[in-house]
């Protein structure tokens, strides 16, 4: 009886066992006369609070430069804008189901150029160009963390 709980249970437990997927974040900023500013979406969730950075998966074999641009075109409709530089590192998260690998761009452009937001009702329903310590007070922990990360190569490339 014991053996069949046994097998019972790591059926179950490999059930639940987390995927890795692969995934991108573009921080989105203006240097603006050398005041940093940052493009932050909000989901539009239920008791959703939380303002991130442009994310998404990637699809099949996909690259990741050519999904950040997908991204940054179906979500933020920006036309106009440059990949500064992909991170050396992965940022890892985890969506309650799956654990996603994020490669993270740095991406320029201007406040000035539209954001036209996807209106799907199950995806975003706003946005938010923000100065760095208004970021910090806006952003998701995650992406928080994630962006303290990422100043110094920021900083860099605004040099």
């Amino acid at each position: 009886m014991d053996c069949i709980n046994e097998n019972i249970l790591n059926n179950l437990l490999g059930a639940f066992t987390m995927v890795e997927k692969k995934g991108i974040i573009g921080i989105i900023y203006d240097n603006n006369g050398g005041l940093l500013y940052f493009l932050l979406v909000h989901k539009n969730l239920p008791g959703n609070k939380a303002w991130e950075f442009v994310k998404g998966h990637v699809i099949g074999e996909m690259d990741t430069e050519e999904a950040v641009k997908q991204e940054i075109n179906e979500t933020v409709g920006l036309k106009k804008y440059s990949i500064k530089k992909k991170l050396d590192f992965p940022f890892p998260v985890s969506d309650g189901q799956d654990i996603i690998l994020n490669d993270v761009f740095l991406i320029e452009t201007s406040m000035n150029i539209p954001v036209k937001l996807d209106y799907d009702p199950n995806k975003l329903n706003t946005y938010l160009w923000s100065n760095k310590k208004r970021t910090l007070e806006t952003l998701s922990e995650s992406h928080k963390q994630l962006l303290e990360k990422a100043m110094p190569e920021i900083e860099k490339l605004i040099s």
